[in-house]
């Protein structure tokens, strides 16, 4: 009876070793679970000292939702492996992304905002940016722009604001710079201040100063007829006329276009008007009307009296056959720069 007794004691013993090792056995070969920790199951010193996700890949991921924000999982895909958290990453949408991370994603070399329907505005020293990308720094802002496969030096171009009165106005320019980063020349300058322009000079005197040794200043080039069409027309426009019977530069004086330079020859043209219908008289190819008028003898009713192009004088006289011996001319004063 004793020895049954001891037997079955042993029996028992040896159930519960069994039982306890099929149990760990389970743990270990099981692939993952779900652990939520909250306050009411703290560790027993408070501090949990690691915390292992099981790897998955982003195929495997749970679905990412409202209900799901906060989840966490870790990507083992190729190229990742990370830390992956569910979160709303813009409004109304959730997805997920890398713990981490920010409101951008970057695909290769491309980097975005998530939301591309907002507004973005990326302040670079400020906090207030007042457009798409603001670039603020007390002494100067600058941005550089380079083609990193050109063959020359000078491959970078350099935005600057800088100079002036802080308190006031800043200068604007762009400047070159070599490989070293050493300044080159400064293309185009224009002064916060006085607002003038100065191409290849930084001291531009007048409102725009174009500065060199080696080039000219090439106006619009043109012929008449397109010359003719520019609208609206400001006193003072120049142009290059590229006309067969000009090649000259003109100007705008405010009523006709007039050469520049040279010779003033002035002619005036005129025109028998047999009839009582109007009549015009035309300047010569290359010359441009200054004016024009009327001769009537015998005649008294004149209706138009006016010109009607650069280069075209128009006049009327109704009254023109009211006596036998009138006389109805038209004409136009001309001139051209020889």
């Amino acid at each position: 009876m004793i020895a049954n007794s001891k037997f079955l004691r042993k029996s028992a013993f040896l159930l519960v070793l069994i039982s306890s090792f099929l149990s760990a056995l389970q743990l270990f070969s099981q692939n993952t679970e779900t652990l939520t920790i909250t306050t009411y199951y703290p560790s027993p010193t408070g501090v949990y000292q690691n915390l292992r996700l099981f790897p998955i890949a982003a195929a495997q991921a749970p679905i990412c939702n409202t209900d799901q924000e906060g989840t966490m999982y870790y990507n083992n895909d190729a190229g990742q492996k990370q830390l992956m958290v569910c979160r709303e990453t813009a409004v109304g949408v959730y997805g997920w992304q890398a713990v981490g991370a920010s409101f951008w994603t970057q695909t290769g070399n491309d980097l975005y905002p998530n939301d591309t329907t907002t507004p973005w505005e990326v302040g670079i020293g400020t906090t207030s940016p007042a457009r798409e990308l603001h670039i603020a720094n007390n002494v100067s802002a600058e941005m550089v722009l380079e083609q990193s496969n050109a063959k020359t030096d000078y491959k970078r171009w350099n935005f600057v604001v800088d100079g002036g009165d802080p308190a006031t106005e800043s200068n604007f320019y762009i400047r070159q710079l070599n490989d070293t980063g050493t300044n080159g020349n400064i293309p185009l300058y224009i002064n916060g201040a006085t607002g003038v322009v100065g191409i290849g000079t930084t001291n531009p005197q007048a409102k725009l100063d174009v500065n060199s040794t080696t080039s000219g200043f090439l106006p619009p080039r043109m012929n008449t007829t397109q010359r003719s069409a520019i609208s609206p027309l400001v006193a003072g426009m120049v142009i290059y006329n590229t006309d067969s019977t000009n090649k000259r530069l003109e100007l705008y004086n405010g009523s006709s276009w007039v050469g520049v330079g040279g010779t003033l020859k002035c002619v005036t043209v005129s025109k028998h008007c047999p009839t009582s219908s109007p009549c015009t008289a035309t300047c010569d190819a290359g010359y441009t009307l200054t004016g024009g008028g009327i001769y009537t003898y015998y005649g008294s009713n004149v209706d138009m009296n006016r010109p009607i192009s650069d280069t075209t004088w128009q006049v009327h006289d109704i009254d023109q056959y009211n006596h036998p011996n009138s006389i109805f001319y038209a004409y136009a004063r001309c001139c051209k720069i020889e």
